[in-house]
């Protein structure tokens, strides 16, 4: 009997850690998500798509440090998983960087993007239907991402962009006025 290459070996390695994810995905401990985030740090692309599949069933906010890191990650396919756990998440903390996302060279990754932030609007839209103007969930007060994805993307980059330590009541006092400029320039296009 032959024995394995070295690509070989990583394929079946690689087809393991799949399997793994898959069954950590409905097994939903503490250590089975311990164990995704660590699988989600693997250099193997396949296995790092995996794993952000199932941590998209655990729906956990402790992943979305994790998952942003791989929103810049050099494949569409892991940047698109990452994308779509950050919206199962309903973490707000990933408004930002999903947003950035829409800029992203691929249009399926940006389509994950937004799709992604509308789930969390209106988890938040749900949560907190009159937040407070400091509130994470302020923007989706004022634009319903579903409806107007480019204005609700210009002013929340418009918003994190120009914070420049300015405490959160001020900045959004500051710049909510933007809003108004935003939709004019979106209605004449």
């Amino acid at each position: 009997m032959a024995s394995k290459s070295g690509f070989e070996r990583q394929e079946h390695e690689g087809e393991r850690l799949k399997q793994e994810a898959q069954r950590l995905a409905m097994e939903k401990t503490p250590e089975s998500f311990n164990r995704l985030i660590r699988l989600l740090s693997h250099p193997s692309m396949t296995v790092k798509i995996w794993a952000a599949a199932a941590l998209e069933e655990h729906k956990n906010p402790k992943a979305t440090p994790h998952l942003i890191r791989e929103l810049k990650h050099k494949n569409q396919f892991v940047r698109m998983s990452a994308a779509s756990a950050l919206g199962e998440s309903g973490d707000s903390r990933a408004i930002i960087q999903l947003v950035r996302t829409l800029d992203d060279q691929n249009e399926f990754v940006r389509n994950r993007a937004h799709e992604s932030i509308v789930k969390i609007g209106k988890r938040l839209r749900a949560k907190y239907p009159k937040p407070s103007i400091e509130h994470p969930a302020f923007p989706f007060r004022l634009i319903n991402p579903e409806k107007n994805p480019r204005a609700f993307g210009r002013l929340v980059k418009e918003l994190a962009d120009k914070r420049h330590g300015l405490k959160p009541i001020e900045w959004w006092k500051k710049h909510c006025a933007t809003l108004v400029k935003i939709e004019a320039e979106i209605k004449k296009i």
